[in-house]
């Protein structure tokens, strides 16, 4: 699909509705995507989406990521959540070997919970996910959780996939840097 920044930017302003809503983090253009993180939905809110996104240039991550510790440390939890702590080592360690890398991370549902089973029914709503998988051309796509393997496993994509456990539990700083190693040499 060739969708111009601002089409998509347009587009996607229609489906997000709310301030909560989280459709996307990266580091730039999502629509120059070289690799797409999934996951089943966002853990933690944050501030309205639009404030880092902007039509010319796409996503702003350092001050969304910025804002996302504040307001972590601010409701006394750690900075980084466990989750967001191996997404930011894979994403160090593919920018080290490649560093003009799009690296989006979006989630089948984006509304935020705590956990899954707090996601209720109005909110399982893919239509973001469906719009991004729509207009991004990953290379690569890296799952994280079971739920999410299953839902991507049915849509049969034609390009590599990494399935992976759920980055909240079990990861080590050596098992992120060990598939970020892996995926480079899918992008290269």
């Amino acid at each position: 699909m060739n969708t111009s920044l601002n089409n998509f930017y347009l587009e996607l302003k229609k489906l997000v509705d709310g301030e909560l809503i989280r459709p996307f983090v990266c580091n730039g253009n999502p629509l120059k995507t070289d690799i797409l993180i999934i996951g089943f939905n966002p853990a933690t809110e944050t501030d309205n989406f639009w404030d880092y996104f902007d039509d010319k240039v796409g996503f702003h991550k350092e001050l969304w990521l910025e804002t996302y510790k504040n307001k972590r440390k601010k409701s006394k939890k750690t900075e980084l959540s466990n989750t967001r702590r191996v997404i930011e080592w894979i994403n160090k360690d593919l920018e080290e070997f490649e560093s003009n890398l799009i690296i989006t991370e979006t989630n089948i549902y984006s509304f935020p919970t705590r956990k899954k089973s707090d996601l209720n029914k109005n909110d399982r709503n893919t239509e973001i996910f469906d719009y991004l998988m729509f207009n991004l051309n990953p290379k690569v796509i890296i799952t994280h959780g079971v739920d999410v393997e299953r839902y991507i496993k049915v849509m049969n994509l034609n390009i590599p996939i990494f399935y992976e456990k759920h980055f909240a539990i079990g990861w080590s700083r050596e098992k992120a840097k060990t598939l970020a190693h892996q995926i480079i040499k899918l992008v290269k």
